[in-house]
């Protein structure tokens, strides 16, 4: 930053020179001057982030070793070029955000849970398949930050207008919970957009734990379904409209009927992984984290 700081000034002190002088030669020394600063500062940010690039890309690539379906999940996953580019000048602030105020332009940091990118690749390849526009996930992606990597989300506004979610949108939202047992109804963890969706905000692999809400012996009880559209009804009380309220309470009834006393299991988010990109080999992902920070953990 200083140095950029001193190119910027051989370009500003020359040209005001100008100004005051009527000498040729001064004027084409202090135009020569003028022009080598500013070829200077461009040259000065790229060589930075050739720098910083060089650097990320030699840690990285040590990290993942010979792990191919690691190396495969950080390719889909990492961010695009632009977000990269902003981010490795800023890696030791997000590696440190817990102690370090960092503020990310329309992005967030979300810590180093992994499950935060594969729940969220299976619900929008869920939604895709459902063609539900009501309903949708934040964006999230890798970033190895101080050889540690990060989850960092898209920052969701909320909507100014007054929430009243019509019968489309509980349709979508329900059979999103009802589907993967998302049960994790707390603070703004869901929430309507600018945009006029609504949002999944939290959606590790916690928050489709349904013994972690309703005391349940097991989290894929389909029977948990009955108790978690309750707590989305609960949730939402004073947002739906009349008609969305009331097709919610029928739904409710259904699932009743359906699950009341029965011991039979369902697929929850983590069975899923026929939700999964083909490409992409979540349980070999998963045990290559565990085992990464298992052995940064005893260093």
């Amino acid at each position: 930053m200083k140095k950029s700081l001193i190119l910027f000034f051989c370009i500003l002190i020359p040209i005001n020179k100008l100004n005051g002088s009527d000498s040729p030669i001064d004027r084409k020394y202090l135009l020569g001057a003028a022009a080598i600063g500013m070829v200077a500062i461009p040259a000065y940010w790229y060589l930075q982030q050739y720098r910083l690039s060089a650097d990320y890309q030699r840690r990285m690539n040590i990290l993942i070793g010979n792990n191919k379906a690691f190396k495969a999940f950080v390719e889909r996953y990492s961010p695009p070029l632009d977000l990269y580019n902003q981010w490795i000048t800023q890696e030791q602030q997000i590696a440190n955000y817990r102690t370090q105020f960092i503020k990310l332009k329309d992005f967030v940091i979300k810590g180093r849970n992994i499950s935060r990118i594969i729940n969220v690749a299976r619900i929008k390849n869920y939604l895709k398949d459902k063609k539900y526009v009501m309903v949708d996930v934040p964006k999230k992606y890798i970033f190895l930050a101080d050889n540690t990597w990060m989850i960092i989300a898209q920052e969701i506004h909320k909507t100014k207008e007054k929430i009243s979610i019509d019968v489309e949108q509980i349709k979508e939202l329900a059979d999103l919970v009802n589907e993967f047992m998302f049960s994790d109804f707390e603070g703004s963890n869901i929430i309507m957009g600018e945009d006029g969706k609504l949002y999944l905000i939290d959606i590790e692999d916690k928050s489709f734990e349904p013994s972690r809400f309703l005391f349940s012996s097991d989290d894929r009880l389909c029977s948990n379904k009955i108790g978690i559209l309750r707590q989305l009804r609960s949730y939402l009380k004073g947002a739906m409209t009349e008609p969305a309220e009331q097709w919610l309470n029928d739904y409710i009834e259904s699932v009743k009927q359906r699950y009341r006393n029965s011991e039979q299991l369902c697929s929850t988010i983590f069975d899923r992984t026929d939700l999964d990109d083909d490409d992409i080999d979540t349980a070999a992902v998963k045990e290559y984290v565990e085992q990464l920070e298992a052995s940064q953990s005893k260093k």
